[in-house]
């Protein structure tokens, strides 16, 4: 049987996710009503006498309110959103600040679709660990390029906005950042042409503080623009001893060497130090093959964390970056974008492991970890070329390119030897028995990778009349894989995985009234997947994942009114490997590649402008994710951490005259539906959890003074208690309650 977690859930919360929407909607209709719509047209951003433009351009979208209508991610080249058959979701500028956003993955709540096994609130940076659509990111973006940094090591200062393209990539992104699901974008701050300085601080209900700066210089007759970014933070969390300090910084240049030659310089320098979150104790296994089941291990306080003080995880990256771009004419520019970076990773970890032992009483086993991941040596260099022309009256908007990208890995791991913790344990994590000496670490694990792509891609957006627009791409990609590893260094385990294929995406949209322009897609991809070596030595090597997605939808895209996109979908992606189904095989660690799952969906997300000064923000998304085929796990199970229906309201108000002009005020509600820890295998059905639905809403207020603004956000305004993630059943990941953040902004 499933394993259902009680807590007090919020009934009144949930009977108010009808309501809200209902309100918002009429909202939107009677706003609609109001105000006519204008057309939609394609032009450059503006240049300076005609020199090839650089720097962040006048009234950027996303800044004064919650509409972007033109990305980048989902073309590599800026283009109106409706100019592309797939779903484009972007979380503007003015949301991080409204919701004062303290990560991507906090922000990303505001898209729909996406989700998380870790909270929100989690002491490191987790993108590279969501799901888009039912199924896990494979690689994060950073401006268009490869984000290599290991989980943990992000920062918001210089972020402008961050754009999240769904479905299959690969057609953009190649095998490996070309993700089924989705591909998650940053998109850095640009200098600004003005000189501007501006800081800001900020303090939260638990302690944690910060100081952040942003400095944009004009130099040479603004030829040349400098911006830097900086952040220092110390942050705490509701969790007992879970805590981080950040130290953040970037520089970009931009300049024109010539009045069609642009070049961007860029540097970033990220560090973190964390002390760990464990999660709540939540379950453990009973019994074993078809009659085992989870038993609650008990309740413990809301703040409890299961990690021994010496618990440490230490991120460091730093990153250089250098874009040069030609224009040719007004209809035809190349562009290269090249980063390289390097970053570490080391991390003690001294956790337990929950059990029961033979009386029932839960026995909670220590284990000793040290990791070194790095240094990790990564390139990523894209070169294209975008241009304009005619053929017969018919007008073509074209990219064609090629991109190298290689990541090398090195990670090893330590522990005491001789192994003593496995013997060391508590029954009661109220009052664990931390701090046992660990005597002689030594390494016991060695290992390194090195990852390669190379990809050939050409995309045309047709317009067959101002109406209709045809869109056609594919991307060739070659792929290599090397890795070796084992507990001997003088004998390690090596294995290579090679391939090539295309990923293409076909799609048409048409402008039924202005503005809105129904949309239907169809999209390929494909990742390689690393070869498994066997307790025995064989080295398994298996065919890349497969998957499609079918897609159609309406988009309502208008300049600082709307940018709202619903859509329906269908994805499956095939040759997902599993453990092999003969007992002795598995025991082995073979595997076998017949899985298959699927993911079919409903979503709206977008932003709007009701009237001047009042905006909202809508994310609803139904996901049915599932596996359809498989050897290992329940066929018809559903996707851990996915749930059915998820829905993000947020809508704030500013006055815009009289005697309070300035003051402003907002908020919005959180839905997140039933979700499973794990996925349910066939030899052990009955091991899995559920976690229960839950609402919660939040509140903000700002005053905008003629220098700065100071701002109060309020979450989780009722205090409700509730589970937000997991990773597994044995750790539970609560909610956080009832909190607040000031932060004051000053502009010098």
């Amino acid at each position: 049987m499933k394993n259902n977690i009680n807590l007090r859930t919020p009934r009144a919360a949930l009977s108010c996710v009808s309501t809200c929407a209902l309100l918002l909607s009429g909202a939107l209709a009677r706003a609609e009503e109001a105000t006519p719509v204008p057309g939609i047209s394609v032009t450059s951003a503006p240049s300076d006498n005609g020199a090839i433009p650089i720097g962040e351009g006048p009234s950027p979208e996303g800044r004064e309110n919650y509409v972007v209508t033109r990305t980048s991610t989902g073309s590599k080249v800026d283009l109106p959103n409706n100019y592309i058959p797939q779903s484009i979701a972007t979380v503007p500028q003015k949301i991080l600040q409204d919701q004062d956003s303290r990560s991507v993955i906090e922000a990303l709540q505001n898209v729909a679709g996406v989700v998380n096994p870790y909270p929100s609130y989690y002491p490191l940076e987790t993108t590279n660990s969501a799901y888009i659509r039912g199924f896990s990111v494979s690689m994060t973006l950073h401006d268009g390029l490869w984000d290599p940094t290991p989980q943990g090591n992000g920062w918001m200062t210089n972020v402008e906005r961050i754009e999240v393209l769904k479905g299959p990539s690969g057609l953009l992104y190649g095998a490996y950042s070309g993700g089924i699901g989705g591909v998650i974008d940053v998109i850095s701050k640009k200098p600004l042409p003005t000189r501007t300085m501006s800081a800001s601080t900020g303090v939260n209900t638990y302690g944690g503080t910060y100081f952040s700066g942003d400095i944009s210089t004009p130099l040479v007759n603004q030829d040349w623009l400098l911006r830097t970014n900086f952040n220092l933070g110390n942050y705490n969390t509701f969790a007992d001893n879970s805590r981080y300090t950040k130290r953040d910084a970037s520089v970009v240049l931009q300049g024109r060497l010539t009045s069609d030659d642009a070049i961007t310089l860029g540097y970033e320098y990220r560090w973190q130090n964390t002390h760990p979150y464990s999660g709540a104790p939540g379950y453990a296994q009973k019994g074993s093959g078809a009659t085992a089941t989870l038993a609650p291990l008990g309740s413990f306080p809301y703040d409890i964390n299961v990690y021994d003080p010496r618990s440490f995880w230490t991120y460091e990256s730093n990153t250089a970056r250098a874009d040069y771009e030609h224009r040719f004419n007004e209809d035809w520019s190349f562009k290269s974008s090249n980063q390289f970076t390097v970053t570490s990773r080391d991390a003690l970890s001294v956790t337990a492991t929950p059990s029961f032992l033979a009386s029932g009483t839960p026995k909670y086993t220590q284990s000793f970890q040290e990791i070194r991941m790095g240094p990790v040596y990564a390139f990523d260099t894209d070169n294209l070329i975008h241009g304009h022309f005619d053929t017969f009256g018919i007008k073509h908007d074209l990219i064609f390119g090629e991109r190298y990208a290689n990541i090398h890995y090195n990670m090893n791991m330590a522990r005491p030897t001789p192994y003593t913790f496995s013997s060391y344990f508590f029954t009661d994590p109220n009052t664990p028995n931390w701090g046992q000496p660990a005597s002689n670490v030594q390494q016991y694990m060695f290992g390194y990778s090195s990852t390669n792509q190379a990809d050939s891609y050409i995309n045309d957006v047709i317009s067959l009349t101002d109406k209709w627009r045809i869109v056609g791409g594919v991307n060739y990609v070659n792929y290599e894989t090397y890795g070796r590893s084992g507990m001997n260094p003088a004998s390690l385990n090596s294995s290579r995985t090679t391939g090539e294929g295309p990923a293409w995406r076909v799609g048409m949209l048409y402008d039924i009234l202005p503005g809105v322009t129904p949309f239907i897609g169809y999209g390929t991809t494909l990742q390689p997947q690393a070869a498994n070596i066997t307790n025995t030595g064989e080295i398994q090597k298996f065919d890349p994942l497969t998957g499609t997605q079918i897609e159609g939808g309406v988009k309502y895209q208008v300049a600082d009114k709307a940018s709202l996109t619903a859509s329906v979908y269908q994805i499956e992606l095939s040759n997902v490997t599993e453990t092999d189904p003969d007992p002795v095989r598995a025991l082995a660690n073979y595997k076998v590649q017949t899985g298959k799952q699927r993911s079919r969906g409903v979503e709206l997300d977008g932003g709007y402008t009701i009237q001047p000064g009042w905006f909202a923000q809508i994310a609803y998304a139904y996901t049915d994710a599932r596996i359809v085929r498989d050897s290992s796990y329940v066929v018809g199970s559903r996707t851990p951490y996915v749930p059915n229906n998820t829905l993000r309201l947020w809508s704030t108000y500013e006055i815009q005259e009289g005697d309070y002009r300035g003051f402003g005020f907002g908020g919005g509600m959180t839905f997140t539906d039933a979700r499973t820890t794990n996925l349910v295998s066939q030899s052990t059905p009955n091991v899995y959890a559920t976690l229960p639905a839950y609402a919660t809403f939040d509140a903000m207020a700002f005053y905008k003074f003629d220098r700065g603004r100071l701002s109060l956000n309020v979450k989780n305004i009722f205090d409700r208690r509730y589970y937000e993630s997991a990773t597994t059943y044995a750790w539970l990941y609560r909610g956080e309650p009832l909190n607040a953040s000031l932060r004051l902004d000053v502009t010098f």
